[in-house]
């Protein structure tokens, strides 16, 4: 499995989903899609939306040696208080 990076830069002066113009000065997109292919990631899924407290997490290593990892997970609300917090 894997993926494949299409339209790395552009070869003129043009708007698209290129992540490197014409110049070789990198857009903003590039610096997150450098963000996505790192080694080690972490992503959280919640399988059911309309309760509090379910979610379930990945976490992906792409390198060839064992990680531990501990996690804390906060429930904010768009004021900034703090619902829940839970380690793992």
């Amino acid at each position: 499995m894997g993926s494949l990076y299409w339209q790395l830069n552009d070869v003129w002066p043009v708007s698209s989903w290129a992540t490197i113009d014409y110049k070789q000065v990198k857009k903003a997109a590039h610096y997150k899609i450098r963000d996505i292919y790192q080694p080690l990631m972490v992503s959280c899924y919640d399988p059911e939306p309309d309760t509090i407290g379910t979610y379930i997490v990945y976490a992906t290593n792409d390198y060839n040696k064992r990680f531990n990892c501990h996690f804390e997970i906060r429930t904010i609300f768009f004021n900034g208080s703090v619902i829940n917090t839970t380690y793992a």
